[in-house]
């Protein structure tokens, strides 16, 4: 596992090249934190990974849309393609 604060630019490259590499079971915390001294109003926490895939000449995207902490549960179960939860 390992922590994403909002803002980590260095944690989010790494967690898009673990999310097209890694393919065995495997979690990633995403968590924001307040930026103090910001104006009131401002859109200051959520995470929103997405990733897109192309393969033979089609896209596709995954956007995991939710405003607080998650953790991105990556599984193979041997049988079947990657799977998340």
């Amino acid at each position: 596992m390992f922590p994403i604060k909002a803002g980590d630019s260095e944690a989010l490259t790494v967690f898009l090249a673990w999310i097209r590499l890694n393919t065995t079971s495997y979690i990633c915390i995403l968590w924001s934190q307040d930026a103090y001294g910001n104006p009131g109003g401002a859109n200051l926490y959520g995470n929103h990974p997405i990733y897109f895939e192309h393969r033979n000449g089609s896209t596709h995207g995954t956007l995991l849309l939710y405003s607080n902490g998650m953790d991105i549960k990556i599984g193979n179960d041997g049988k079947f393609r990657q799977y998340h939860e």
